[in-house]
């Protein structure tokens, strides 16, 4: 027995040994009959990228809204000065609008906002007006009435084509005075504005000669000074005037020219009289030597007046005469 229990010894100490090697080097154990589940993996919940609405945004009323609009195009346009700044304004009478346009009709203010939708239209449409005429250039339009008055000049040959000449010019003039001083062609039109008149004054000249040779040619009863000539005098009158006119011909006999003749006139009727000085003409003229200028004078009387006393003074001298009707 002991012999046994030796040889068995040994057995039994290298079997022990080998399993407490085992554990010792961390091996598993070995899996009982019940078994190990793993635990569930938490659940991922997306995170929406959406913000979330806020109860305290507050609501944005169109009507407040287009009164706010409203009160900005108007402070612009008390002190608009040009396309742009009418351009802005009426970008936002159209802001306020369409605003009031879409405010509901539960809402407090609605029966105002109709209202105030055609008041703000007629507003706009003074502004579109104003910016109108803020993208119209007269300048341009200046000069091409001027072009019209200098290519008719060019084929003008009597009285009535002169006297288009001239209104051609005026009109040219007449816009230019509209270009604005904010304008960067103002000192262009000033410019414009001086040659224009010198052509009116040439246009006007040649209307004179033409009148001159249809009433003064030839000369009926001339009344001679030592530099003037005063011929075919009369009281006359147009359909359209209410008054009488001297009509007449003054011819320039000096080696001088002269832009002013004075008249003195006075007469007599049933009803009364009158008496006064003025010049010859209410327009601007330059009598050359040698030259004839038909007349109409500046100043006029009652067509019942007989007969007028006149006495014609220049730098080249006087003449005096009465004329009747």
């Amino acid at each position: 027995m002991n012999r046994l229990m030796k040889s068995v010894s040994p057995i039994l100490s290298i079997t022990l040994l080998v399993v407490l090697v085992g554990c010792s080097q961390g091996e598993e154990p070995v899996a009982t009959e019940t078994p190990i589940t793993a635990e569930p993996s938490p659940e991922v919940i997306p995170v929406s990228t959406s913000p979330e609405p806020s109860s305290s945004q507050p609501n944005i009323d169109p009507y407040t809204q287009a009164i706010d609009h409203a009160m900005g195009a108007a402070t612009i346009g008390q002190s608009a000065v040009g396309e742009q700044d009418w351009n802005l304004a009426a970008s936002r009478w159209e802001k306020a609008i369409s605003l009031l346009k879409t405010v509901p009709n539960s809402h407090p203010n609605f029966a105002i906002a109709q209202k105030k939708i055609s008041t703000y239209q007629r507003n706009l449409a003074i502004i579109e007006s104003n910016l109108k005429e803020a993208q119209r250039d007269y300048f341009q339009e200046s000069l091409q009435l001027g072009m019209k008055a200098a290519q008719a000049a060019q084929s003008a040959q009597g009285l009535s084509d002169w006297q288009q000449v001239a209104n051609k010019w005026e009109l040219a003039i007449n816009s230019l005075e509209t270009v604005p001083n904010r304008s960067k062609n103002y000192s262009r039109a000033r410019t414009k504005i001086i040659e224009y008149q010198q052509n009116l004054s040439v246009a006007n000249e040649k209307i004179t000669d033409a009148v001159t040779a249809k009433y003064c040619q030839p000369q009926v009863a001339p009344i001679e000074s030592e530099g003037l000539v005063v011929s075919n005098l009369r009281i006359y009158s147009e359909p359209t005037d209410e008054e009488n006119f001297v009509y007449g011909c003054i011819t320039n006999q000096s080696n001088q020219s002269l832009s002013s003749i004075g008249v003195t006139y006075g007469y007599t009727y049933e009803n009364g009289f009158g008496a006064g000085l003025t010049s010859l003409t209410d327009y601007d003229f330059t009598l050359n030597p040698g030259k004839t200028m038909f007349f109409k004078s500046s100043f006029s009387f009652n067509k019942n007046v007989p007969e007028v006393e006149l006495s014609f003074s220049s730098e080249a001298g006087t003449v005096d005469t009465i004329i009747t009707r």
